[in-house]
């Protein structure tokens, strides 16, 4: 017997969720067919959400004022870097990883005691085997982004997630498509700093694809939390036509258990998020919907917004074992997703200019 969807409702709907019907809350200040795409947000300590171009939110998303923009404001218009806060301090770092020297590279960051006293600065990090530029293919991709996740060990270390390639990352794609997102098959790594973010050294390597699996893209997208039983959970992206995975650590992120299947359909840029009652709930994006051909042409398959879906999945046990998944946004533009427990229960979603309220 299949397993019963978890119960979604949208705040004020006294009603339980139905997958052809989606309702939202409110659309945000621009106009649908001008969105920004990919864009991402955040929740400081004190509650006050931000947003790409200086908008914020202080009542969970109910409303949003458009307000001066911050130095950092720049990340928050791409779909990867990574944000850390807690009371007294901020951290901001950058997507790019750039190459200084064999082993040696540095980022852009943006730090200080909270989002409206942050500066301007960069970090370092140590790789060995990192990747170098290409000479053969210099205007393009290679190397690392910080992707998604910073957060702090028990032990007060930082680790953040990055996505890419090391030097010896030559395997090519599976398919057409993915051959058109990547070079080579990527991997999902994870450094850690000592020091708040000043410097970071490689950690491990969460997943790299073997020749033969069943990932068209390798292993990219990362997204981390502490589960309540003290694990390390990653999921990761693996393709537009290929599953979402999923990888534990029980030692603080020095090795991780083989990539499993998550039981999670295709999708892109998963954000994980453990709920305050100790549950852990992922949303992710299906730019390519059951139904979808990719005999179409280009020009209808990604005209915008597109047929993209946001899901919602639910581990109920809090292990990210087993899920419980639905549909809570169609025609959802990049289906890059970002999601904040604003309530209990109740959950703040955001793709590109679009935003609204689920509670679980």
């Amino acid at each position: 017997m299949e397993p019963e969807r978890p119960i979604i409702k949208h705040i004020g709907k006294r009603r339980q969720y139905d997958p052809r019907e989606v309702e939202r809350d409110h659309v945000s200040l621009v106009d649908r067919q001008q969105l920004n795409r990919w864009v991402t947000c955040f929740q400081d300590p004190d509650d006050t959400i931000y947003m790409h171009a200086g908008s914020t939110s202080t009542d969970g998303g109910r409303t949003v004022c458009k307000g001066d923009t911050m130095p950092f404001n720049p990340m928050l218009s791409l779909p990867e870097g990574a944000v850390y806060c807690k009371p007294g301090f901020f951290l901001v770092v950058d997507q790019l990883v750039h190459f200084d020297e064999p082993g040696r590279y540095h980022v852009r960051t943006w730090r200080g005691d909270s989002p409206t006293t942050a500066i301007e600065g960069q970090a370092t990090l140590h790789i060995e085997n990192g990747p170098e530029p290409r000479e053969k293919f210099p205007d393009e991709w290679y190397g690392l982004y910080v992707h998604r996740t910073i957060l702090e060990r028990n032990d007060g270390a930082l680790l953040m997630t990055l996505e890419g390639n090391m030097g010896d990352d030559l395997q090519q794609p599976t398919d057409e498509c993915s051959k058109t997102e990547i070079r080579y098959q990527g991997r999902a790594a994870v450094v850690i700093s000592t020091d708040e973010g000043l410097t970071w050294e490689y950690l491990s390597s969460m997943a790299v694809s073997k020749p033969g699996d069943p990932v068209g893209e390798g292993f990219g997208e990362p997204t981390m939390i502490q589960l309540k039983d003290g694990r390390l959970l990653c999921l990761m992206r693996t393709g537009h036509y290929t599953p979402i995975y999923a990888t534990w650590s029980a030692d603080g992120g020095a090795t991780w258990t083989e990539p499993a299947y998550t039981g999670l359909d295709r999708g892109c840029d998963p954000c994980l998020l453990r709920l305050q009652d100790g549950r852990v709930a992922v949303s992710y994006g299906k730019r390519f919907p059951e139904s979808w051909s990719r005999l179409r042409s280009d020009e209808e398959r990604f005209a915008y917004p597109g047929q993209g879906l946001i899901r919602l999945a639910i581990s109920a046990d809090g292990t990210g074992e087993s899920w419980q998944a639905a549909t809570i946004g169609e025609q959802m533009g990049s289906c890059y997703s970002t999601i904040i427990e604003v309530e209990p229960g109740v959950l703040f979603c955001q793709v590109d200019g679009w935003y609204w309220h689920v509670r679980v």
